[in-house]
């Protein structure tokens, strides 16, 4: 399989077996490419039961991103593959446990149970000192 793709400094894929591979950081539009083509190829010249993406080093996950992904699951599926996403990045655990879609890109509910923490972490919001529902004095001025 021939991953040759013009080289992007915020991106790389490495074929690690048969049947997987490992992106590194970011996933967007641009290099969403080089993962659809790197799938194609592998359903294309094999029929593997599964197809292994490793996750780990991936920083950056937007909607494009996560098309993608998806797209690479329809491939695969397509073909009798599927798709299974492994050692999850924050970032990754995060975006798809924001969209719900962990457990359709072969996340097990481990990775589920540590994106909810992450997105109930992200959500919280410090609250002052007093009633936080109270307007701050400072930005209301102060009626004397």
């Amino acid at each position: 399989m021939d991953l040759d793709v013009t080289p992007d400094p915020r991106f790389s894929i490495e074929p690690t077996g048969p049947c997987s591979f490992t992106v590194r950081g970011e996933l967007d539009e641009l290099s969403s490419r080089a993962v659809v083509r790197a799938v194609t190829g592998m359903v294309a010249t094999a029929t593997p039961p599964v197809l292994t993406i490793d996750t780990a080093e991936l920083a950056f996950l937007d909607a494009a991103g996560i098309r993608c992904l998806l797209f690479c699951r329809e491939t695969a599926a397509g073909t009798g593959c599927r798709l299974r996403l492994v050692n999850a990045s924050p970032t990754v655990l995060m975006v798809l446990g924001a969209v719900e879609l962990l457990d359709v890109l072969g996340l097990d509910e481990d990775h589920a149970g540590r994106a909810w923490g992450l997105v109930r972490q992200t959500a919280a919001v410090p609250r002052r000192a007093g009633n936080a529902c109270e307007p701050s004095r400072a930005l209301i001025g102060e009626r004397r």
